[in-house]
């Protein structure tokens, strides 16, 4: 694991940066993260906070390819005869009214990088902006706490993730197949197939919202299983900050399937900065893994009126009569067992 760096280390870098004429950067070396170059930097003459990590050996993309979010910016940054054996990128801030969010954002890209097992320049340069750009969504939504629904659905996907881990599958493989939080038609996309999650805390019946045409039709994607989660709110159960922080323990630190897990978080809405407001309890119940078939309800293309385009539409998973499966006989049917 490489060396962290602290936020105030940072804060104190701009600070004794501040203040400057000219143009162009002025920089302080704050350390290396996973052979990272980090510098501490102000973009003169707007006297913008910076930080340049500089990638040895990396062909950077062009400007107009890299992420930028709100309060943030991302540039191709040139230092001259100092810096001509790397490619430099910056995190610019837009203005003082964001630089805590801003400061956030850096300092957790930071930490991923820290956390990295030895890699390539290359992949360090990807892990990076993969967690930019992750960023990049999470501020995009413009809220610092989900829906109940959006809580509900996350607890779900997490209990199915934990699932495929506990049932021997390779924790990067998992976390990577994991297409909820990147707007996936199904939440899990393993081997030849898929898992679409679905989550109740209702005691009875099992009411589950179907997002097109698309979600449950086998003849796009086969197999595909239902994994029916079933919860129960409670005083004594867990919190969606303590399922995520269980999940990182298993996960562990210094390890590629840990910082695509954080990754997949942001892009699901979740921020630890907000992780005390999630004050609602879940008791695990059970869940049960449904396979697609013509006798499972669905609406899909070939089945909805000429001219339908699309739907979002609801079913009664309890009305159901497709025979629930075990999770390692869904395993094999994906070919992934």
């Amino acid at each position: 694991m490489a060396e962290r760096i602290e936020a105030e280390s940072l804060r104190a870098a701009w600070r004794a940066l501040a203040g400057g004429g000219g143009d162009g950067w002025r920089t302080i070396l704050l350390g290396h993260c996973a052979g990272v170059s980090v510098l501490a930097g102000r973009r003169m003459p707007d006297d913008q906070e910076s930080v340049l990590l500089g990638f040895h050996g990396v062909r950077l993309p062009p400007a107009g390819q890299l992420p930028h979010g709100r309060g943030f910016t991302v540039v191709r940054a040139e230092l001259g005869p100092a810096g001509v054996e790397q490619g430099w990128i910056g995190l610019c801030s837009r203005g003082a009214g964001e630089l805590d969010l801003f400061a956030k954002m850096v300092c957790d890209v930071l930490v991923t990088l820290a956390d990295l097992p030895p890699v390539t320049p290359d992949k360090a340069f990807q892990v990076c902006l993969a967690r930019i750009r992750a960023w990049q969504e999470f501020m995009h939504r413009a809220r610092d706490v989900l829906s109940p629904e959006a809580e509900l659905g996350l607890v779900g996907e997490l209990r199915v993730l934990a699932q495929l881990i506990e049932e021997g599958q390779d924790p990067l493989s998992v976390v990577e197949s994991w297409q909820g939080p990147l707007d996936g038609v199904q939440d899990f996309r393993l081997g030849a197939g898929a898992i679409e999650v679905k989550t109740t805390a209702m005691a009875a019946g099992f009411p589950a919202s179907i997002n097109g045409l698309d979600q449950l039709d086998d003849a796009l994607t086969r197999p595909i299983f239902v994994a029916a989660v079933r919860v129960s709110a409670t005083d004594v159960g867990d919190t969606l900050a303590a399922r995520i922080g269980s999940l990182r323990v298993r996960l562990g630190v210094g390890n590629s399937a840990r910082a695509a897990f954080d990754t997949r978080l942001l892009h699901a809405g979740y921020g630890d900065a907000v992780a005390d407001q999630y004050n609602r309890r879940f008791m695990d119940g059970d869940i049960r893994y449904l396979q697609v078939d013509d006798q499972f309800p669905r609406l899909t293309k070939a089945t909805v009126p000429a001219g339908v385009r699309s739907a979002r539409y609801e079913i009664e998973i309890e009305s159901t009569s497709t025979p629930p499966v075990a999770l390692s006989a869904v395993l094999h049917a994906l070919g992934v067992l």
